[in-house]
């Protein structure tokens, strides 16, 4: 923020979540980037003011929404599924622009299956060996006889390529299951901080969601953070 000077007069910057409504609006360019519209604003402005949501919570239901989740969730599990590590802040963000104009996930995973790092890991397997190690890597268990059977069928007959298998297996009910502790925690930071959490901070948050704390006082925490706070520190006159 910036001090503005109007003649004489010094008008010190406005703290964009000081009010219920300036937090509102601020979630909307975090989690959405966009612009809030006004009826939207007076609804969730009304829940804080009224109590029947808190700051912490409202963030989890923007984490949670539809609009949010198409976007960042998707891509957020490929890059697990395909690479085994949360996304890189860019690459996220870069992503889910692409999403929102015209890509969609089938497109992007096929840019990952072409990448040298997918490569590197899968491209000198047969695709029985594919199967094998996909299984493994995003599902953490091997594959059942059926399953693989069903799998390799697809790929031996042409019918869907590796980056749609991966898709196949990213977006199954399976993975979005056992990865949603995963999801909550690399979004956290990405919508909340603008960066990914890093190697100390996941292990421990995931440990801590894995044993059953709530990601709405993650959340919290996250909000009472220097780093948080500094976001949106106002400077004052000089």
């Amino acid at each position: 923020s910036v001090n503005v000077t109007v003649g004489t007069v010094c008008i010190p910057p406005v703290d964009p979540i000081a009010s219920n409504s300036g937090f509102v609006q601020q979630m909307y360019r975090d989690f959405f980037a966009r612009e809030a519209d006004a009826a939207s604003v007076t609804y969730w402005e009304g829940l804080l003011n009224s109590g029947a949501q808190t700051r912490a919570s409202l963030i989890q239901t923007f984490m949670g929404s539809g609009e949010f989740q198409a976007k960042a969730a998707p891509i957020t599990r490929l890059y697990k599924a395909y690479f085994k590590r949360m996304p890189d802040h860019e690459g996220l963000w870069y992503w889910v622009g692409l999403f929102g104009n015209g890509k969609n996930v089938a497109d992007i995973s096929q840019t990952f299956s072409d990448s040298p790092e997918f490569k590197a890991a899968y491209g000198s397997l047969g695709n029985s060996a594919f199967v094998d190690l996909v299984y493994q890597n995003v599902l953490g268990r091997a594959g059942d006889a059926a399953g693989k059977a069903y799998w390799l069928g697809l790929l031996d007959s042409g019918k869907q390529s590796r980056g749609d298998v991966m898709i196949g297996f990213s977006e199954s009910a399976e993975h979005v299951s056992t990865s949603t502790n995963h999801l909550n925690l690399v979004l956290a930071y990405e919508g909340m901080l603008r960066r990914n959490v890093n190697a100390t901070e996941y292990s421990t948050g995931l440990a801590r969601l894995n044993a059953g704390v709530n990601v709405t006082q993650v959340i919290a925490e996250l909000m009472a953070a220097a780093e948080y706070k500094a976001r949106f520190t106002v400077t004052g006159c000089q």
